[in-house]
């Protein structure tokens, strides 16, 4: 049996290859066919493993680029409810402020559910204050990995209800342009640049996304613009170097306080907190060196 086959069998149950090690180590040394080595003689064969996001105890589910393309979300909010098990409540029609709720837990800023944007945290403080008020720009992910289960703990803090890693589109090997536009009611306008280069020892890609809609009720106003960049150098064939710059603005004219009886009874499509305003500015960057 060889080292590759030994490794496919302990990765489906290492119950087997235990006892089949227990039983030939208590072998006698006669047993050993005539002129075959013995066992001081013959190559070691170490079996090593790894875990690997998605790969580790519990379930996992991708949302991958082809589901991304063929159903065209409207927001990362459509595309996380892809996934079984995930709940997300509505709050805005871009879905900024991801409600993320799993295992039955409160979905109130995703508090209790662990976001990445390319394996880094994107809460503002993740151990002390876990709550969500970004999201990165679904016309810039690649694909979504989701994590339910224990091993979800080697992913970072404030997993109890799952990670997900939002996968942003990768650096290009040539030159590349991308846009789209996008118009609708309620003064809904979106707008999208993408634009890289590469080659076989790095590149970069700069994104810009625009978007502003009327909301579905009066004085619910969104608007918001962010602008992403990711640059890649191979150092060596071991060894990358990888920085990203992001920056966020928006600009919301939304309330928390919802429809009751009465104000829905009076006009269901009325914002009575005209005053209420949400701002937000991000900035981000990170350098990371892998090997």
């Amino acid at each position: 049996m060889t080292g590759l086959h030994i490794a496919d069998w302990a990765n489906r149950s290492p119950l087997p290859v235990l006892v089949v090690t227990l039983v030939v180590a208590c072998l006698p040394a006669t047993a050993l066919a005539k002129g075959q080595r013995s066992v001081e003689d013959t190559e070691a064969v170490i079996v090593t493993g790894r875990i690997l996001r998605g790969s580790g105890p519990g379930s996992s589910f991708v949302v991958d680029g082809l589901e991304l393309e063929s159903l065209r979300p409207l927001s990362l909010k459509e595309a996380l409810r892809l996934s079984p098990g995930v709940q997300v409540i509505d709050e805005d029609i871009f879905g900024l402020k991801l409600n993320i709720s799993v295992r039955g837990l409160t979905p109130r800023r995703s508090g209790r559910t662990l976001l990445l944007e390319d394996g880094m945290p994107i809460q503002p403080a993740p151990y002390s204050e876990p709550s969500a008020h970004y999201s990165p720009a679904l016309e810039r992910i690649e694909r979504i990995e989701i994590l339910k289960g224990s091993g979800e703990i080697l992913e970072g803090p404030q997993s109890l209800g799952g990670m997900i890693n939002f996968v942003t589109r990768p650096i290009p090997r040539s030159q590349v342009v991308n846009s789209t536009l996008a118009i609708g009611t309620r003064d809904f306008a979106s707008a999208y640049v993408s634009a890289g280069a590469g080659s076989d020892r790095g590149g970069f890609v700069v994104d810009a996304v625009a978007k502003h809609s009327a909301g579905i009720r009066d004085g619910h106003e969104t608007a918001f613009a962010e602008f992403a960049f990711k640059g890649r150098l191979d150092l060596s064939t071991l060894q990358s170097l990888t920085l990203r710059m992001t920056r966020q603005v928006e600009q919301s004219s939304l309330t928390e306080a919802g429809l009751d009886a009465g104000r829905y009874g009076a006009n269901p499509y009325a914002n009575p907190f005209k005053s209420d305003r949400f701002e937000l500015q991000r900035t981000a960057i990170q350098l990371v060196h892998e090997q």
